[in-house]
């Protein structure tokens, strides 16, 4: 026997069965017997699903939103924090380890300095909750990129660990058949090479 509440004249109501729970109103939301949960749509494709009908805009549509505020005096977000999305890799049969994120971080301390940029993190194997991952690229607020450094210096820049023994390429750019159009890096004595 289906389940309702509310009122269909006024377009919000909620309706359910034994196939799906429907929330009617303003957004309409779905929760699939599946456990898929959608929003927008009724006919959701994945764990979330959130749809917006296309129209005549030309930037980019807000469909999540990730927010923290100060919402009381003396508590101020410092330096790295910020919103973030963590993504979990299963490991065994019963576990699951931090292995990605993805952070939008403030850039400095205070009040007057909102400047933030947008991190990606990567984890190794065995990382730890919480502190197993590492950053790995960062987009400042200044437009620079890093890859292998948190605090970029030019439109992009790469640093990278040098091996002891061997040197190693820090840029590469190849062709598609492997083939290498030119090599960037640092020989074991310290000096730089292009190779083309």
């Amino acid at each position: 026997v289906p389940l309702y509440f509310g009122d269909a004249d006024g377009g919000e109501y909620i309706w359910g069965d034994t196939t799906d729970l429907r929330i009617y109103s303003g957004a309409d939301i779905l929760l699939s017997p599946g456990g898929n949960v959608g929003i927008g749509t009724f006919t959701p494709g994945a764990r979330l699903h959130v749809y917006k009908a296309a129209s005549t805009e030309t930037s980019p549509v807000e469909l999540l939103r990730l927010e923290i505020k100060e919402e009381s005096s003396g508590v101020e977000l410092g330096a790295g924090g910020g919103p973030a999305i963590n993504f979990y890799v299963a490991e065994g049969t019963t576990t699951s380890e931090l292995n990605g994120q993805i952070a939008v971080v403030r850039e400095a301390s205070g009040d007057d300095d909102s400047a933030a940029a947008m991190t990606f993190w990567t984890g190794a194997n065995d990382s730890t909750s919480g502190t197993g991952v590492t950053e790995q690229m960062r987009i400042a607020s200044t437009g620079y990129v890093g890859i292998g450094t948190s605090g970029p210096a030019y439109v992009l820049d790469i640093k990278g660990k040098v091996p002891d023994t061997t040197g190693e390429n820090i840029l590469a750019v190849q062709e598609t058949g492997g083939d290498h159009v030119f090599l960037v890096g640092k020989d074991v004595d310290e000096h730089g090479y292009l190779n083309l």
